[in-house]
């Protein structure tokens, strides 16, 4: 077995080739690049020291022992000057930063880092397509989803299912917020449904916190084509006490001069 040592890097090999002009390394009987708190691991690696990123092939395992994330799967890529890595191919992402892991799943994950070497650093996990996501206490599904460590916010988009003990949570856009190993508070606008097309609800799409307040503005439209007095429902579901409100607006309009 060979051990490479440079600056941040150790590379650890039993078979393998490294160019000490270009600095690039060829590795493979399960080699481990490691740099900084994360390792890298798989069947087979490549390394570009110069460019600043790795690249590993079948069972392979990226873990950051500092941030306490992990990414598994087929194929990894990993640039350690941005702090970001991709994995496809039987992709699983595991934060356990948290008293318990949140483990996610999909076809493809992304790991973004946002201010790098600062003392504000945070990561974002992208998710995208037949993403499924299991805590002890929370399980969900959805077509994409992203958990953003600043905030410890996982959203799901389009289709979300959420459970949480005996409760099901569906949306259109789920946001739940997790206090280290409780789910804190959940936020679901379903959607605001009105009564014809003449009537166009827009609504906070933001999270709504607890015992703060969102915002409902509603435009009726017929252009004076019928005048005289409306009445218009709008239906609003969210996952609070009371699920559905129906809200009507009502008034008087004016025809239109000719």
């Amino acid at each position: 077995p060979s051990d490479i040592v440079s600056d941040k890097n150790h590379i650890y090999s039993e078979r393998g080739i490294y160019n000490t002009v270009s600095e690039q390394a060829e590795l493979l009987d399960r080699s481990v690049l490691t740099n900084e708190g994360k390792k890298l691991v798989g069947d087979s690696l490549f390394y570009d020291r110069k460019l600043g990123y790795g690249e590993a092939f079948d069972n392979v395992q990226m873990n950051d022992t500092v941030n306490k994330n992990m990414l598994t799967g087929d194929y990894c890529f990993y640039n350690e000057l941005t702090g970001n890595a991709i994995a496809t191919r039987r992709a699983v992402a595991i934060d356990y930063s948290q008293g318990d892991s949140l483990f996610m799943h999909g076809d493809t994950l992304r790991l973004v880092t946002y201010n790098l070497n600062t003392d504000s650093t945070y990561r974002e996990m992208r998710v995208y397509h037949k993403v499924r996501a299991y805590r002890t206490d929370v399980q969900a599904v959805c077509d994409s989803l992203v958990y953003n460590s600043k905030d410890s916010c996982m959203t799901m988009y389009t289709d979300p299912v959420l459970w949480h003990g005996a409760q099901q949570l569906l949306g259109e856009e789920i946001k739940v917020y997790m206090n280290d190993s409780t789910i804190d508070w959940a936020h679901i606008i379903n959607q605001a449904l009105a009564s014809c097309g003449c009537t166009v609800p827009k609504y906070t799409k933001a999270p709504v916190a607890p015992g703060q307040k969102g915002q409902i503005e509603v435009t009726y439209k017929s252009d004076g084509t019928w005048p005289g007095h409306f009445k218009k429902s709008i239906t609003v579901r969210t996952n609070g006490t009371v699920e559905m409100t129906r809200l009507y607006i009502e008034g008087v309009m004016t025809e239109v001069k000719k």
